[in-house]
């Protein structure tokens, strides 16, 4: 998987820490809004998404 500006890991780690339903993401035990501007600028995925194959493999590096 290619995570556009970050690393694989940092992805990862990010997302993780996200609440959706909440707009915000939680880091060092603090909660900060985010926005979509914020969450399109750090983890480099266009709003709006784009159009997903899942008959590839996770591990291909096509995706």
């Amino acid at each position: 998987m290619k995570c556009g500006k970050q690393s694989y890991s940092m992805c990862c780690f990010l997302i993780g820490k996200l609440n959706p339903s909440e707009l915000s993401i939680v880091l060092h035990g603090k909660t900060l809004k985010i926005f979509v501007d914020d969450f399109v600028h750090i983890i480099g995925v266009k709003d709006g998404g784009e159009e997903v194959d899942f008959t590839i493999s996770m591990e291909s590096d096509t995706l």
